[in-house]
């Protein structure tokens, strides 16, 4: 998948960034472990429980277990909070937020260079 090697050159490129995925069935994470970015962590967020168990087992990420919000924009707000209050991110920190949503019965793929604030 084309959107996750650019996800990795991203990472590879911003020494110090982190990624962050959301993954339902774990594809996007286990996509992303396997191009395996040299210096970014793997952050995966799920709202399965049996997911996350599997991620676990992947070398480079760090999977965390959420609900996800109805609007994307908040997911992707809610995990930046709760890894802020865990100290995993701190303000300053460069994310690569990699993400395939469904929009108007579409899926849409996204990188986004994202600093916590």
């Amino acid at each position: 998948m084309k959107v996750l090697h650019s996800a990795v050159v991203l990472a590879n490129e911003l020494p110090r960034s982190q990624s962050l995925t959301f993954t339902l069935k774990g594809l996007m994470a286990s996509g992303l472990a396997a191009l395996r970015p040299v210096h970014s962590p793997i952050l995966a967020v799920t709202h399965s429980a049996e997911v996350f168990r599997q991620l676990r087992l992947l070398r480079a990420v760090q999977p965390f277990l959420m609900p996800f919000a109805a609007e994307p924009d908040d997911t992707i707000e809610n995990a930046v909070n709760h890894l802020k209050r865990a100290g995993i991110i701190a303000v300053g920190d460069k994310l690569i937020v990699v993400t395939d949503i469904i929009s108007q019965d579409r899926l849409i793929d996204s990188v986004q260079l994202r600093t916590v604030i």
